[in-house]
């Protein structure tokens, strides 16, 4: 038997243990940083081509950047590890013109639904559905 093994040690030897716990992490804690940074400034639409970050937009800037590669789905993870949730902002248009759609929406129509109407109540008995005259069901 293995001299660490929890017979050996009795109850002690029952209780869990510190492990490797997984590979080691590809980028270091400053790498990391500079990501968040990347994502909270968002992308710089010259340098970028894009006006949104998608993950694997993303997954390209970080191997130009720090060559490493990654899966779109292990750059999600590290993007939640870092604090960030998937919700975001509308992107807006560099060269849409604020003013001019604010001017458009006071201009639009504005519209409502219908108002919703109440059907007249029906004075038959409650129990089933609607039943169609005994004279249609029989033939002449």
């Amino acid at each position: 038997m293995e001299a660490g093994s929890g017979n050996a040690e009795g109850i002690a030897g029952l209780a869990n243990r510190p492990h490797g716990g997984g590979p080691e992490r590809k980028l270091s804690a400053e790498q990391e940083a500079a990501i968040a940074q990347w994502v909270r400034c968002g992308p710089d639409p010259e340098q970028d081509g894009i006006v949104r970050w998608r993950l694997i937009d993303l997954r390209e800037r970080i191997a130009r950047e720090f060559e490493v590669q990654f899966h779109e789905r292990s750059v999600g993870k590290l993007v939640h590890h870092l604090g960030f949730r998937r919700i975001s902002v509308r992107p807006r248009h560099p060269e849409a013109d604020a003013v001019a759609q604010e001017a458009h929406k006071k201009t639009s129509p504005s519209w409502s639904p219908r108002p919703f109407r109440k059907r007249p109540t029906v004075s038959r008995s409650s129990c089933g559905g609607r039943t169609r005259p005994a004279s249609v069901n029989r033939a002449a």
